[in-house]
């Protein structure tokens, strides 16, 4: 749903350049491309981690949110530091509230109440946005980190070691499971991994 969403949008905002003869969506950047996919990757393997401690007892307490608390503190700056680079590319053409309301009635009302967001005023890219999101994506799988792969936890074995996907290995973190915590949050990078490659095959 949300990758249809976003389809539409940039089709939208290809109109739009199209139409006006101006940039309305921030460039292609190399930078930001590379953040994304050293964050993927770092996420899934931390899943991976997390969950594997959680299955052996003898190594569940370091399944624990305490012994990956600076991992969430550097993904949330890394996010941030893309977040100001998109930013700053931000030609303050394309508002995502206007967008929106030209093709609010094929969007569900959760996004379009994202997209209506401003920023004093100011156009927001809907890329900046979208980064923004993630950025609240990662604190709420730091909270199920919390609670799920905490040492007292009764359930710690299904609710931790389930929820982060180690039980069939890496691959499966990647995977469409909506059941496991960390979807939502590699879901997000994945859908602005994709508008990155859409953005450089149009500037090739």
């Amino acid at each position: 749903m949300v990758i249809r969403f976003v389809r539409r949008m940039l089709v939208a905002a290809g109109l739009l350049l199209t139409a006006c003869s101006v940039q309305v969506v921030s460039p292609y950047n190399p930078e930001i491309a590379r953040g994304l996919v050293g964050l993927n990757i770092s996420i899934l393997t931390t899943a991976t981690e997390v969950a594997r401690n959680a299955q052996n007892p003898q190594t569940r307490a370091r399944a624990s949110f305490e012994h990956f608390a600076s991992r969430y503190d550097d993904w949330l700056a890394q996010v941030e530091t893309m977040r100001i680079l998109s930013d700053l590319g931000n030609p303050g053409a394309l508002d995502c509230a206007a967008v929106a309301a030209r093709v609010g009635s094929i969007l569900p009302s959760t996004d379009k109440a994202d997209l209506e967001r401003t920023d004093g005023g100011r156009a927001i890219d809907c890329q900046t946005l979208l980064l923004d999101r993630l950025k609240q994506r990662i604190e709420r799988l730091a909270e199920y980190h919390k609670q799920f792969c905490a040492p007292t936890n009764p359930n710690i074995l299904a609710d931790c070691a389930g929820g982060f996907g180690a039980r069939v290995g890496a691959i499966h973190v990647n995977g469409s499971d909506e059941a496991l915590a960390v979807q939502p949050t590699l879901r997000a990078i994945r859908l602005l991994m994709r508008i990155q490659a859409m953005k450089k095959s149009t500037n090739s």
